[in-house]
């Protein structure tokens, strides 16, 4: 009998930011992402969706090392379209601009 071929798992656990960043070769801020994961997670159970529905990983890492400050940046992050800069933007552009002002050192 045939069994079915599993699919690659495309979930990454632990580490997860590392592999990113290496796979993506971008420079990323990580108490950031960790502070958008944060959020990511709340605004997630405001909708009650699974927090990846919002954004992946990846998505947070970009925005960790490019840190959008307007819409139109915002917009070019890997996995952000037009219906998720206007829903979600602001929030995360809030999250990346307290960030930012409370470790300058890392703009």
């Amino acid at each position: 009998p045939l069994t079915p071929k599993k699919a690659p798992s495309s979930r990454r656990r632990g580490g997860s930011i590392a592999a990113v960043a290496s796979e993506e070769s971008i420079d990323v801020d990580e108490r950031l992402f960790e502070a958008l994961r944060k959020l990511r997670r709340e605004m997630a159970q405001e909708r009650d969706v699974p927090p990846y529905i919002l954004f992946n990983d990846s998505s947070l890492a970009h925005m960790a090392a490019h840190k959008p400050k307007t819409q139109g940046e915002f917009l070019a992050i890997k996995g952000v379209g037009e219906k998720k800069a206007v829903d979600l933007g602001p929030r995360f552009m809030k999250v990346i601009a307290d960030h930012m002002a409370m470790h300058p050192d890392r703009a």
